[in-house]
């Protein structure tokens, strides 16, 4: 319990504004329907609770079994990565940039299909650094220039440049 008070709080946070949400969206008779935005809210509630996950483990390491351990790091930087896409999908759809076409969506999800495959290949380099209270677990460095430098590259090339210059 000591190692995870931050993800608690987080998750308290986070289940309290998912709480509000769909109090208002009953209030207005809208319908959850597979947004961008709930999704960010639902992978961000399972990164807060994989993270937690992983806080224990790394502290426990002679309780945990190792394969155990790095299934939950494995799981959490998919976690944290597919987070940060939603977030960059909710950014296209919001200003209405979300490609049409099957070869730009392609496009927009190939960085992120390659960024877990390295994730996954290289969960095996998975270090924990010994602190003066806890563990730490580093993970091996990934491609995420390629992944970010990807997103960019889509942002200069589409029509997000041309929206933000109305405003």
């Amino acid at each position: 319990m000591e190692h995870c008070k931050m993800q608690i709080g987080c998750l308290l946070v986070l289940l309290y504004i998912t709480f509000i949400y769909l109090r208002e969206c009953k209030k207005h008779n809208r319908k959850f329907n597979e947004t961008p935005f709930n999704a960010m809210l639902g992978l961000g509630i399972a990164s807060v609770l994989l993270d937690g996950a992983t806080a224990y483990t790394v502290n426990h390491l002679d309780t945990v079994p190792p394969v155990l351990n790095m299934i939950l790091h494995a799981l959490f930087l998919i976690s944290i990565d597919s987070v940060i896409f939603v977030l960059f999908l909710y950014m296209l759809f919001i200003t209405g940039a979300y490609p049409k076409g099957k070869r730009d969506k392609a496009l927009i999800f190939l960085p992120f299909v390659i960024n877990l495959l390295i994730v996954i290949c290289n969960i095996g380099s998975l270090e924990y650094i010994n602190g003066t209270i806890t563990n730490y677990s580093m993970g091996g460095i990934g491609l995420h220039l390629l992944y970010y430098g990807g997103d960019i590259h889509y942002y200069d090339h589409s029509r997000i440049f041309q929206t933000v210059e109305l405003y």
